[in-house]
C-alpha cells in the first residue's frame, strides 16, 4: 500500500496505514520512507498500524519487522478472541471495539491486534476503528501517549469509552419497548425485542473475554509497562466489567419484557374470547328459537297471522334482555 503527501513522504510497505515515532511528550512524527531504519534505532518509540487484509503483510511482519512466526500467525489469525499474553519482554494483545463505521452494526465488533515491546508497537486491523483514530488525532494535537505502555492503555480506555453510548442506547431502546409493549399489538414489539436480544448476546460474546485480557494486562510483569499504566488498565477493566453486568441485566430485562408482551397478548386474546362467549350465550338460545320456527313442517303457529313476525321480534328482544339481565345478575360481565 502506498501512502503519500508532502508531510509524510512516500511509504512503500504493504498494508501500512500509519507509521509514527513518538516524541515522548504526547506528540508524534511521521516516520517517512524508511520504516526499517526507524525501528532499528534503540532509543526511538515507533508505532506501526497495518491493514491485515492486504496481501504481503505476513512478510512485512516476519521479514521486515522481525516478528517471530508464532506471534505473526496469531496477529493474522482469521478469528480470535480478546487476549493478552506475554512473550519474553513483549505483549501479544487482542482487543475488540464496537463497529461505529457508517452502515455497520455495532455488535459486529472489530478487533485490533497488537505486538508491543518497550520501543515498538505493531497494531493490525481489518476495518477502521474509531478508537484508533482518536489516538491518532491526539498525537497530532500533542496530547497523545508518550510511550508504548501508555499507548496500550489509552487504546484500551478508548475502546471502552466507545462502547458506552451503544450500551446506553440499548437501555433506552428497551425502555421504549417496555412502555409500548402492552399498548401495541405485540408482533412488531416482539420482532424488535428479538433483534435487540440478539445484539446484546453478540456484544457480550466478545466483551466478556475482554475482561480476562485486561485483567492479564493489569498484572503484567514486563519491565517497560509502568505501574501507572497498570492502574489505568484496571480502570479499563472496571469499565468492561460494568458493561458486561449491564449486558447481563439487559438480557434479563428482555426476558421480562418478552413475558409482559406474551401476557398482554394472552390477556387480549382471553378478553376477545370472553366477549365472543358472552355473545354466543346470548344468541344461541335466540338462534334455537328462530330455527325452531323455521322448520318446514305443519302446525307452526302464526303462519296465517299478519302480526306474527312482530310478535316473534318482540319475544326475541325480551328474551335477549332477559338473558343479559341474568348474566349481569350472575356477574358474568
Amino acid at each position: 500500500m502506498e501512502l503519500g503527501n508532502s508531510a509524510r513522504g512516500t511509504v512503500m510497505v504493504d498494508g501500512l496505514i500509519d507509521a509514527w515515532r513518538l516524541d515522548g511528550h504526547g506528540g508524534a512524527v511521521w516516520v517517512g520512507d524508511d520504516v526499517a531504519a526507524a525501528i532499528a534505532e534503540p532509543d526511538q518509540i515507533v508505532w506501526l498500524h497495518l491493514d491485515r487484509t492486504v496481501s504481503g503483510v505476513d512478510k512485512v511482519l516476519k521479514d521486515m519487522l522481525g516478528v517471530e512466526p508464532v506471534i505473526a500467525n496469531a496477529l493474522l489469525a482469521t478469528d480470535t478472541r480478546p487476549r493478552c499474553e506475554t512473550y519474553d519482554d513483549g505483549l501479544l494483545i487482542n482487543l475488540r471495539g464496537v463497529n461505529l463505521n457508517p452502515g455497520a452494526n455495532p455488535e459486529d465488533m472489530l478487533s485490533v491486534r497488537m505486538w508491543v515491546t518497550g520501543h515498538l508497537i505493531i497494531s493490525l486491523r481489518k476495518a477502521k476503528l474509531m478508537s484508533v483514530d482518536d489516538i491518532r488525532q491526539r498525537l497530532k494535537r500533542g496530547s497523545g501517549p508518550r510511550n508504548t505502555s501508555e499507548l496500550v492503555t489509552d487504546l484500551a480506555l478508548a475502546l471502552s469509552e466507545r462502547m458506552a453510548p451503544v450500551i446506553l442506547g440499548m437501555h433506552d431502546r428497551l425502555d421504549g419497548l417496555e412502555e409500548s409493549a402492552v399498548a401495541e399489538s405485540g408482533q412488531e414489539s416482539r420482532a424488535e425485542l428479538s433483534e435487540t436480544r440478539r445484539q446484546i448476546i453478540a456484544l457480550r460474546r466478545f466483551i466478556a473475554p475482554q475482561q480476562v485480557a485486561l485483567s492479564h494486562l493489569s498484572v503484567t510483569e514486563v519491565t517497560w509497562f509502568a505501574e501507572r499504566q497498570r492502574i489505568r488498565a484496571r480502570e479499563a477493566l472496571d469499565a468492561i466489567t460494568r458493561y458486561v453486568e449491564d449486558l447481563d441485566s439487559l438480557r434479563d430485562k428482555t426476558g421480562v419484557i418478552r413475558d409482559e408482551i406474551s401476557n398482554a397478548i394472552s390477556e387480549r386474546l382471553n378478553r376477545n374470547m370472553y366477549v365472543l362467549a358472552i355473545i354466543s350465550v346470548i344468541f344461541i338460545p335466540l338462534s334455537f328459537f328462530t330455527g325452531l320456527l323455521g322448520i318446514n313442517v305443519g302446525g307452526i303457529p302464526g303462519t296465517e297471522s299478519s302480526t306474527a313476525f312482530l310478535i316473534v321480534c318482540l319475544v326475541l328482544i325480551v328474551g335477549a334482555i332477559l338473558e343479559i339481565f341474568i348474566l349481569r345478575w350472575r356477574r358474568w360481565f
